[in-house]
């Protein structure tokens, strides 16, 4: 089989079916297992899936190798987007994850990510260090495998964003467009549960999409803007992992920084991994990924990218934009 084909981009990878297959997932899932192994690891794991017609498989795919390694497994509920599968590794204290899902890609494709332990996206040293081990699947005895269960991973962290975030959204009506993915049933939730009056969009599952890439952009956002009527408005890319918001507030939290942290140039902060240290500099680019939005920030020294997190999991969206001045 050739692996050659596999090659990880923002913490994970995504290729259309015919070439992401069972057999090449597999391989990966070993190649985790084998890292996870080899880093010390023996807590659970979990894999997640998105709304797409063959990801729920290739999860179960997945819980098969790793439990076949030994790691006892959880699969949630049901399909849900990547940052509650972030959460709950943070939460559960797991190994780490495994997520199966092409964001905001055509039905035709398929992708898998892989979440550490601490619930962030996985730097470039890790999908390396998982790329080196690509190797067929090489199972225990039955006797020796670890257990797979499924678990609700929603709940947990709607009750987390309530507790960080106790809005009263009554008297507030939203339209939510879920895309037909994993944010249905998440998102437009949560927003009740605050209060709000919510209008759902596309918040049926459809593996195909609706015909459409479950992209939040504007030339894929006509369903959405057609039924905005109210206040405010959401949409969720398929993952649930990309969003649109049509009433946002940013705050400015620089006057929470401890700046008594140890200032490290970018240059150097490879030296300083594992300490907890801060960068100046300045915003030279951001961009959308598959997972969060991510700041180029650059000082004298070299650029790095820089995504913002409330928590492993829960996101922040500072307001942010190319030129500005910053500190992390």
């Amino acid at each position: 089989m050739d692996t050659s084909v596999i090659s990880f981009g923002t913490d994970g990878w995504r290729a259309t079916l015919d070439t992401f297959t069972d057999e090449r997932l597999r391989v990966i899932g070993q190649a985790v297992a084998d890292y996870l192994a080899d880093e010390g690891h023996d807590a659970p794991v979990i894999v997640g899936y998105d709304a797409r017609e063959t990801s729920e498989g290739f999860a179960e795919s997945l819980a098969a190798v790793l439990a076949g390694n030994g790691f006892d497994v959880l699969l949630p509920e049901r399909d849900c987007p990547t940052p509650l599968v972030a959460y709950a590794v943070a939460d559960r204290g797991l190994s780490g994850a495994l997520m199966v899902t092409a964001s905001h890609n055509p039905p035709e494709y398929n992708g898998v990510k892989f979440i550490p332990a601490d619930g962030a996206p996985a730097l470039p040293a890790v999908t390396d260090a998982i790329a080196d081990r690509l190797a067929d699947p090489t199972l225990l005895p039955e006797s020796e495998r670890g257990a797979v269960r499924t678990v609700d991973v929603v709940t947990p962290h709607a009750e987390r964003a309530r507790e960080l975030v106790d809005a009263d959204l009554s008297g507030m009506t939203v339209v939510h467009d879920a895309m037909h993915g994993s944010g249905r049933g998440v998102v437009d939730e949560l927003l009740r549960s605050a209060g709000a009056e919510v209008v759902s969009v596309r918040g049926e599952r459809d593996p195909t999409f609706g015909g459409t890439p479950p992209e939040p952009s504007t030339e894929h956002l006509g369903p959405l803007v057609d039924a905005v009527d109210a206040e405010s408005e959401v949409a969720d890319d398929e993952a649930g992992d990309d969003g649109t918001a049509g009433d946002e507030a940013g705050s400015d939290e620089s006057d929470d920084l401890d700046d008594d942290r140890e200032r490290v140039e970018i240059g150097t902060l490879s030296e300083a991994v594992g300490d907890a240290v801060r960068i100046d500099g300045e915003v030279v680019g951001v961009r959308q990924t598959g997972g969060p939005t991510v700041f180029e920030v650059r000082d004298e020294t070299g650029v790095v990218d820089v995504a913002a997190f409330v928590e492993p999991g829960v996101r922040a969206y500072p307001d942010v934009e190319v030129g500005d001045a910053v500190r992390v």
